[in-house]
């Protein structure tokens, strides 16, 4: 899966805060995206619902803010499988989820280093 990416909120946030809060909300996602992603594993594996939907949640509204509309898709379906305690259907997610933070995860960096 590709990154489907916003590039309005990109220019948003620079308009917000310039460079300075997109840089910081960038390490910010790039730090706490990969925990957020092993704490929905173990929760998963531990079939803690709760967990995972607040672990996707979290996921669903910071990709939201960067603009990483295909990420934020992926969290909100998870979300909602979690909150019904579908948790195998949540999990099925995972590879798809793991591919388009990898991506997400270039992307930023090139936004973070002065490129598109």
């Amino acid at each position: 899966m590709s990154a489907s990416f916003d590039p309005d909120a990109i220019v948003r946030l620079r308009k917000f805060g310039g460079d300075v809060l997109l840089h910081q909300m960038i390490d910010a996602m790039l730090a706490g995206a990969p925990g957020r992603i092993e704490t929905l594993r173990v929760a998963v594996a531990a079939g803690d619902a709760g967990a995972a939907r607040a672990a996707l949640h979290s996921l669903k509204s910071t990709a939201g803010q960067m603009g990483a509309m295909a990420m934020a898709e992926l969290c909100e379906r998870g979300e909602r499988l979690a909150g019904e305690g579908d948790l195998a259907a949540a999990a099925a997610l995972l590879p798809a989820l793991d591919a388009e933070f990898a991506a997400v995860h270039q992307r930023l960096l090139r936004i973070r280093q002065g490129g598109a």
